[in-house]
């Protein structure tokens, strides 16, 4: 440990002197403000972006028949059927 090394006065941790904070606490300012500018932007519920042919991939994955008609696997391609079709009404 380096021996100019101080205590954040957060959480205790060492930090270097020229630091106000530790670099997990900084991190963690740094994630939380960018946080706040996404949902100021209007960010915050846009949610992943679902293409065409991403969804013709995930349904090929999800698909019952490759998984033995599994209960999950008929929810998951259910779930990729109604974004498939919002997405075409959309265009």
């Amino acid at each position: 440990m380096n021996s100019s090394a101080t205590t954040c006065p957060r959480c205790s941790n060492t930090k270097q002197p020229a630091f106000a904070l530790c670099w997990k606490c900084n991190n963690d300012d740094r994630l939380e403000a960018e946080y706040e500018r996404g949902y100021k932007d209007g960010q915050h519920d846009a949610g992943p972006r679902l293409d065409q042919a991403r969804i013709r991939q995930l349904l090929q994955l999800a698909h019952p028949d490759k998984h033995g008609g599994s209960e999950a696997a008929t929810e998951a391609t259910r779930w990729l059927l109604e974004k498939r079709q919002a997405i075409e009404v959309r265009a």
